[in-house]
């Protein structure tokens, strides 16, 4: 699995993203080759994504059914996002330097700029905590679910800790679940298709045992791990930056 940045160094014919979201679109991607530019819907030539996606790698299906509620027609593209992504709670949200609303920026970003429609997108479920729980272990697991001061350390906002432990699971930890489900998504849609993105995910900072700055889950891992099952361990290596 390849970073946009290590693709765009490697790749000069790559994605043109309008500017405003180069830098936000950096989270879960993987290309193989790719013409100029995304489609678009507004009659600009564009290559088409039959002609750019690389279908080398069968997935068990059945083995992804926990991410998303019916496999991708070839009329979507592998562009992973739900609008559960963006978290908000109350303007709390926004005592934190990260913009937890960025996602749909992007989104209406490229709406705007008649490269993608809604419909193209692919959406993902939230992760199991069976899933969860082939890299976390059962204490992390629980805590995370169950502990005000868990969640306020991995979120980094201490008004956290005086509400409600449901309210919390709702605004905060289903959310990110949404992430993780997409990520893994994502890494399974690339391997298929030869590229794909999540608007999402790259919650680089979490572990086995523990969540930090921000990142509750280790998505990350949690796709190389999906995909190599799903694959049958044909997809063994990856690489991450």
């Amino acid at each position: 699995m390849q970073s946009c940045r290590a693709i765009a160094a490697a790749h000069p014919r790559t994605v043109h993203l309008p500017r405003s979201c180069k830098t936000l679109v950096q989270q879960t991607c993987a290309f193989s080759t790719m013409e100029d530019s995304l489609p678009s819907t507004s009659g600009r030539s564009h290559a088409t994504f039959s002609s750019v996606a690389r279908h080398s790698t069968a997935l068990d299906h059945a083995s992804l059914k926990d991410l998303v509620a019916q496999w991708p027609t070839t009329e979507q593209l592998p562009i992973v996002y739900h609008d559960k992504y963006n978290i908000t709670f109350m303007g709390i949200e926004k005592l934190h330097p990260f913009d937890s609303c960025k996602f749909r920026k992007v989104i209406a970003s490229l709406e705007g700029e008649k490269l993608i429609t809604h419909k193209q997108l692919v959406t993902p479920l939230e992760a199991t905590m069976e899933a969860l729980a082939d890299v976390h272990t059962q204490e992390y697991l629980h805590l995370i679910h169950t502990s005000n001061l868990k969640i306020v350390q991995v979120t980094e906002l201490a008004p956290l800790y005086i509400l409600p432990t449901g309210l919390l699971r709702w605004k905060v930890i289903s959310p990110m679940k949404h992430h993780v489900a997409g990520t893994m998504l994502a890494a399974a849609l690339a391997v298929e298709r030869g590229w794909a993105v999540n608007v999402g995910g790259g919650m680089h900072h979490a572990y086995a045992s523990n969540g930090m700055g921000w990142c509750p889950f280790d998505d990350i891992m949690l796709a190389v791990r999906r995909v190599r099952k799903a694959s049958g361990g044909r997809g063994q290596r990856g690489l991450y930056i």
